[in-house]
């Protein structure tokens, strides 16, 4: 069948008068049953209602598939991170469940996901995977001393601001990005600018974020000034 075809009818037809037997006569027509098609795989959007949680608070996941996974979808079917995860409720196109965080825990990243072919549409195709999206940030400033440029502001702090109710809240800060594993693997996967030494006093954030507005800000600590480099990146 046609890959990629959400859904469709095949056919298969031989014209009357098309072929003959051995004594001349020409045959009737002749075609197969309408064959029923669908060979689209489902897709899944894993979205937070919030960008962080503090202690006491919990995130709302929303599971959005382009075709119902009726049953195939579980609870077992999803690999989280940085907390644990409530069982699942909905039905349909749309599930829920709520995130808790880890108690008692300084810093980090909450990570939700679901494995490709863990879940299949109503025709049995197995779906691709689901993960709530990494975005990357970066606030270089000794660190373009490098490379020559003059004036690189000395001790940057990285802040990711999101208005809410009118007012600006901190959904992430960064204040010297102190060679974090994190932060070096996904730097890499992106092509990020290099922070080189882990005792810079470069910024950095990988942070989960749900669908929104934000700014990403850098001031210099003690009030200093200079030159800084912000980079903004999606995680694939």
């Amino acid at each position: 069948p046609t890959p990629g075809l959400a859904s469709g009818n095949a056919s298969i037809t031989v014209a009357a008068s098309s072929y003959a037997d051995a004594a001349g006569n020409n045959g009737n027509a002749g075609s197969t049953p309408s064959i029923s098609i669908d060979t689209l795989a489902p897709t899944l959007a894993i979205t937070s209602n919030v960008a962080a949680v503090k202690a006491g608070e919990t995130a709302a996941i929303t599971f959005t598939f382009s075709e119902d996974p009726g049953n195939s979808f579980a609870d077992g079917d999803i690999s989280t991170m940085g907390g644990t995860l409530g069982a699942i409720s909905g039905t349909g196109l749309t599930r829920s469940a709520t995130f808790t965080p880890t108690p008692d825990l300084a810093s980090g990243n909450g990570s939700i996901a679901v494995a490709a072919s863990s879940y299949a549409d109503a025709a049995g195709n197995t779906g691709g995977a689901g993960t709530t999206p990494l975005i990357n940030i970066d606030a270089v400033g000794p660190t373009l001393a490098n490379y020559g440029l003059s004036g690189a502001l000395a001790d940057p702090r990285l802040e990711l601001i999101q208005m809410v109710n009118n007012a600006a809240v901190a959904v992430a800060t960064n204040d010297n990005w102190a060679g974090d594993a994190q932060i070096t693997s996904v730097g890499s996967t992106v092509g990020a600018f290099s922070l080189g030494s882990a005792s810079s006093k470069d910024a950095a954030i990988v942070v989960s974020l749900p669908p929104g507005v934000y700014t990403a800000t850098v001031v210099g600590v003690g009030h200093t000034t200079g030159v800084a480099l912000i980079e903004v990146y999606e995680v694939p």
